[in-house]
């Protein structure tokens, strides 16, 4: 990948993390005062994660990452 596109998409996502945490969909202040984002059979296959660093691509802000 060139700088130039590097550059344009880092661009992109920066603008649109406002408009994100703003959506009802994300419902941030849901998730920060501890709302699981990930469905119940996603958190029974997944099991016990704790003192476990999980790691999840692709999941935009993050919020499917939990410890």
């Amino acid at each position: 990948m060139n700088e130039e596109y590097m550059h344009i998409n880092q661009q992109r996502w920066n603008e649109m993390v406002g408009v994100h945490e703003k959506s009802a969909f994300y419902d941030v202040a849901g998730f920060k005062a501890g709302r699981h984002t990930l469905a119940p059979l996603e958190r029974e296959e997944l099991g016990n994660v704790a003192r476990k660093s999980p790691l999840q691509q692709q999941c935009n802000m993050g919020m499917d990452t939990q410890p």
